[in-house]
């Protein structure tokens, strides 16, 4: 957020543009150990992808689209850059240039936006959002560059739905229909937002209905499963969403953390 200040302040014929440039900066001297996602990714691109065929991304690359289990990535985004990096390239460590310029580009676009129509009104109404705004900025920034899918998802909603919003220009829908290619599970977390573009915005159900979904699950995991095929990739994520509560203690957490760094050490 000091960042986007300071762009907005600088007086540069397109900040947009210097704010990309300083987060892949950023990105490309972001430490990186080897408990952080951006390890595992790009670990991933050296692993899988320096030797991937044509024939094998796009077989990847289908079974993604049809929620299969690939041999590589798991979303459309990662897989794609990483075989740009990886096999066309041959440059893994470009991976975080990609990463952080789609970061940065839809990242920006929110902040500048912000920025640029920034007011406070004398209202508790005003204070209140932009005190909501400046929590939400406060919570993820531009470190979120290394989960690499998971916040550039988000970014990428939020500006088309801000832009959208806005604009009511058709191409911001499409970047709303982005955010599910970047992160698997935008297929259900974009789905609110979709609500509201394509139904309107009925504030006290919505709200209503959210304050409900904090006390108990709309959805019955067991009943889904028994639906979605046993190898596809839909049913490893819901077998990660539905953990029993035994499995949700901090001893239990520690023990998969263990675990899961033995095996990427093997």
């Amino acid at each position: 957020m000091v960042l986007a200040l300071l762009v907005k302040r600088s007086g540069f014929a397109n900040p947009r543009f210097l704010l990309i440039l300083l987060i892949v900066i950023y990105g490309l001297t972001l430490p990186m150990t080897e408990a952080a996602d951006g390890y595992r990714h790009q670990q991933m691109v050296i692993n899988e992808y320096l030797d991937m065929g044509w024939d094998r991304f796009f077989s990847d690359l289908f079974k993604i689209l049809t929620f299969e289990v690939s041999s590589s990535s798991r979303d459309v985004y990662k897989h794609i850059i990483s075989f740009i990096c990886g096999s066309l390239l041959q440059s893994p460590y470009l991976f975080f240039f990609f990463v952080s310029f789609v970061y940065g580009y839809f990242y920006s676009g929110v902040v500048i936006q912000l920025f640029r129509n920034f007011y406070i009104q004398k209202t508790a109404k005003g204070f209140i959002f932009w005190a909501l705004v400046v929590l939400f900025f406060l919570n993820k920034n531009v470190e979120g560059i290394q989960t690499v899918r998971t916040w550039t998802g988000l970014w990428a909603l939020f500006y088309g739905v801000f832009m959208y919003e806005h604009t009511q220009k058709k191409k911001y829908l499409l970047v709303m229909l982005f955010a599910p290619l970047i992160h698997f599970g935008y297929f259900v977390m974009a789905i609110p937002a979709y609500v509201v573009v394509f139904f309107g915005n009925y504030y006290r159900i919505i709200g209503i209905i959210f304050i409900i979904s904090t006390l108990t699950s709309f959805v019955n995991l067991s009943l889904l499963r028994q639906v979605v095929p046993s190898a596809s990739l839909a049913q490893q994520k819901l077998d990660g969403y539905g953990q029993e509560a035994d499995q949700l203690t901090a001893e239990a957490r520690l023990e998969k953390i263990v675990n899961k760094s033995g095996r990427e050490r093997r």
